[in-house]
C-alpha cells in the first residue's frame, strides 16, 4: 500500500532528479563547443548510484550487513562522483578565463542527486497514514 509519506518523498525527489538534469542538459547547450563527451560520467554514475541505492533497505533486509555495506559503496561512489564533478569544473572550466556555467552545472547536478538519493532512501520506511 501506498503510503502519504512514501507519495511525497517520491514526488520530490522525482522533481529533484529531473530539475537536476535539466541543469546539467541546460549548462551544455549554453556552451557546446566546449563539451566533452566524458563530462557525463559522472552524472551519470551518480543517477546510477542513486537508483540502486533504492533497491535495498537495512530494515527490511535478511542479511542487514550486506545491506549496509550496499548503503557506504553508494555513498562513496556518489561521493566519488562530487569530487570527479569538482575535477572537471576546476580543470576544464577555470574562472577568470573560461565562463564556467557548464562545470558549475555538473557540479550542481551530481550534489542535488547525491540529496534525491538521501531524501529517497530515508523516506522510503513506513507510516501507517495511506492513501485509500
Amino acid at each position: 500500500m501506498i503510503t502519504i509519506k512514501l507519495a511525497i518523498v517520491g514526488f520530490i525527489t522525482g522533481i529533484l532528479l529531473s530539475t537536476s538534469w535539466i541543469i546539467f542538459i541546460d549548462g551544455q547547450t549554453q556552451s557546446p563547443d566546449r563539451f566533452n563527451g566524458t563530462h557525463i560520467i559522472p552524472p551519470l554514475i551518480a543517477t546510477l548510484a542513486a537508483i540502486l541505492v533504492n533497491l535495498t533497505t537495512v530494515e527490511t533486509t535478511i542479511n542487514k550487513l550486506i545491506a549496509k555495506i550496499w548503503v557506504f559503496i553508494w555513498f562513496t561512489v556518489s561521493t566519488i562522483c562530487i569530487g570527479a564533478a569538482i575535477y572537471i569544473l576546476a580543470t576544464d572550466y577555470p574562472s577568470p578565463n573560461v565562463d564556467n556555467y557548464p562545470g558549475v552545472c555538473i557540479l550542481l547536478q551530481t550534489v542535488i542527486v547525491f540529496m534525491a538519493g538521501i531524501l529517497f532512501f530515508i523516506g522510503r520506511k513506513n507510516d501507517n497514514t495511506q492513501i485509500e
